[in-house]
């Protein structure tokens, strides 16, 4: 692991972290976090490449990625696009005795006993189409209709209406 860190009176800034895991991930990152009195905030970034995220007993997880982190302290916004590349979880076959059991008791679920609620009706949608026939007739030209203009002619007819439903 290597870290460089400097303050300047309301400010510490890391200028380098960077660690390794027992694979060949890594992870490093760089920013500053304000100390200003009334607020303080930080504006961090990581990057992991092959990373052990997770390295226990019970699960092994490889991730590569970017974190961000900015904001004040009280309320940060952390950004992360984070790939697992490979993970294994291995469940125990028993729980220690130091984790509680819970009674569960489930409500309308799929095992729940009773008579099974009636199905609906599905809803009938209407659906209503009404079609516009717009269309010009150029000047000096005979339009459907007989009309004929110097000018042109410009006629807006309505056609049918459908319903579906």
């Amino acid at each position: 692991m290597k870290i460089n860190l400097a303050g300047d009176r309301d400010r510490l800034t890391l200028r380098e972290f960077s660690a390794g895991d027992t694979a060949d991930g890594s992870l490093v990152a760089r920013g500053s976090i304000g100390l200003n009195a009334a607020a303080p905030s930080a504006e961090l970034t990581a990057t992991l490449q092959h990373f052990h995220v997770a390295a226990r007993d019970e699960a092994v997880v490889t991730a590569t990625g970017d974190v961000a982190v900015s904001g004040t302290i009280a309320s940060p916004k952390v950004t992360a696009h984070l790939t697992a590349e490979q993970g294994d979880i291995t469940l125990p076959d028993r729980l220690p005795p130091s984790v509680a059991r819970l009674k569960i008791v489930e409500i309308n679920g799929r095992s729940a006993k009773g008579p099974a609620p009636a199905p609906q009706k599905p809803k009938r949608r209407h659906f209503r189409r009404r079609s516009t026939l717009n269309w010009r007739c150029p000047a000096g030209s005979s339009c459907a209709g007989g009309a004929s203009t110097a000018n042109g002619v410009e006629r807006r007819q309505p056609g049918p209406r459908t319903e579906v439903g």
